[in-house]
Order: C-alpha cells, then sequence, then structure tokens
C-alpha cells in the first residue's frame, strides 16, 4: 500500500541517518585525534627550536667567556705582586669582579632561555628584554661584524609570555645573522630592532616591534 511504501521509505532514511551520524561521529573523533598529534608535534617542534639555539648560544658563549677569563687572569697576577699600592689593588679587584658578574650574568641568561617549562603571562619590561638580547646575541656574534642596533624610545612594560617573546625575536636575529654570514661578503652588517607604541582605534595600547 501506500502507507508502507511511505513506512519503508522512512526507515530507509532513518537508517541512512543513522549510519552517516555514526560516519560524522568517527570523523570527528579522527579530527579531534589529528588535532591532538598536531598540539603535541607543535610542542615539540618549540622545544627543538629552543633546543637549536641553545646549542648555537652555547658555542657563541664558550668564545664570549673566554675573554673575561683573561682578564681576570690578568688582574690576579696583579693582585698578588706585593709591590701595588691600595688604590691599584682595589681597582684590580673591582674589575676582576665586573668581569666575572658578566660571566655569572651570560650563564643565567642562558640558562633562564633553556627552561622547556611554560610559565604564566606576567607584567615585563620590554627594555630589559631587548637589553638580555643585545647580550646573548653579541656574545654569539662577537667574533664578525654583524652590530645590533636597537631603537626604543619609552620603557615599555608588556603583558605576555616573555619567554616566548624572547625565543622568537632570538630566532628572528639568529636567522638574520645566518641570512647575511651567507652572502659570503667582508663588509659589515647591521639588524636593527625598531619599537614603536601607539593607541588603536579601540583605544588600546600596542607595540611594534620591527626586525
Amino acid at each position: 500500500s501506500e502507507f508502507g511504501q511511505l513506512s519503508l521509505a522512512l526507515n530507509s532514511m532513518l537508517i541512512r541517518i543513522e549510519l552517516d551520524r555514526e560516519q560524522l561521529k568517527k570523523t570527528v573523533d579522527s579530527l579531534e585525534e589529528a588535532n591532538k598529534e598536531l598540539v603535541q608535534n607543535q610542542k615539540e617542534l618549540v622545544v627543538a627550536e629552543k633546543l637549536a639555539a641553545v646549542g648555537r648560544l652555547s658555542a657563541g658563549l664558550a668564545h664570549e667567556i673566554g675573554n673575561p677569563l683573561g682578564i681576570i687572569q690578568g688582574y690576579v697576577e696583579l693582585l698578588q705582586q706585593s709591590d701595588i699600592s691600595s688604590k691599584d689593588r682595589y681597582q684590580f679587584a673591582q674589575r676582576a669582579l665586573s668581569e666575572l658578574e658578566r660571566i655569572n650574568r651570560l650563564i643565567r641568561q642562558l640558562l633562564d632561555f633553556a627552561r622547556a617549562t611554560p610559565k604564566p603571562f606576567e607584567n615585563f619590561s620590554l627594555n630589559q628584554l631587548l637589553i638580555e638580547l643585545l647580550e646573548m646575541f653579541e656574545a654569539q656574534y662577537s667574533l664578525s661584524k654583524i652590530k645590533l642596533l636597537i631603537e626604543i624610545d619609552d620603557d615599555l612594560s608588556l603583558e605576555g609570555d616573555r619567554d616566548g617573546i624572547k625565543q622568537v625575536l632570538l630566532n628572528c636575529l639568529l636567522n638574520s645573522a645566518d641570512a647575511m654570514d651567507s652572502r659570503g661578503h667582508d663588509d659589515s652588517g647591521e639588524i636593527t630592532i625598531t619599537v614603536t607604541s601607539k593607541v588603536h582605534k579601540n583605544d588600546e595600547n600596542q607595540v611594534m616591534i620591527r626586525i
């Protein structure tokens, strides 16, 4: 009968809808699993990039530490002399301590950068972060002609992932230096970081960092 045919068609449609629903559920589950794998791969990639940067910085740091160690050794040898004045002895000791502090600061910055543990958002000084980048970069390229210039007017404060921002900027600087080294030219090169701030149309403060 016509009612029976309609009932069969409805049942067939319901069965197809159920099959489609099961297939859709499998597809969603598969996408969720793929997304989890992508997130995990992204985290592993971030860690790998950080470790690669740490390796490069460590190599540069080994060269950079050699210079102040030589200076410290010279001052220690001078301090061992008995015919120097108290004033000179004090100055030599202060200069040696200053070089030791530089070594300690560079190592501390490298260890802080190498931390893989994510930190919550925090307020931090962008100027201080750039100063740390400058020291780390100069330690890496102290034997080359590449110079890093920083152009920033005000003492700007940001809220965010300080270590993450530092890693991104450092990766950009190292990649820029690699590109300049690959030219094979003897002329000196400069990398400039320019920081500007402005108020956006929605009254939000924005900071632009241009390399």
